[in-house]
């Protein structure tokens, strides 16, 4: 994880390692991608369980089944953010100087 991602689209049924433990590892570990956005993808539509996903560091949250309007639109608002806050680190910008 020496590259970093636009963006990490996280299942969270996964063998082995949940999508919680892999988020948790790669905001620990993956210095490349400590401020890369995670989206949840699971079926358990719990707000107990969204609420572990936002707490294990992951930025938003996606129920199956999924819709393409939805995914379509985390996308987009976290590739703009992206998009914004490398122009602004480029620039050795402050937040408060560009309107996201």
């Amino acid at each position: 994880m020496n590259e970093p991602w636009d963006m990490i689209i996280m299942d969270c049924q996964m063998p082995v390692m949940d999508g919680i433990e892999a988020t948790r590892e790669i905001r620990l570990k993956a210095a490349a991608n400590l401020d890369t956005p995670i989206i949840a993808v699971t079926a358990n539509a719990s707000e107990s369980y969204r609420l572990q996903c936002l707490e294990a560091g992951m930025d938003d949250y996606c129920t199956k089944p999924l819709r393409m309007e939805k995914l379509q639109r985390l996308v987009t608002h976290y590739a703009e953010h992206r998009v914004v806050t490398r122009v602004r680190e480029q620039r050795g910008l402050k937040d408060s100087l560009i309107d996201s």
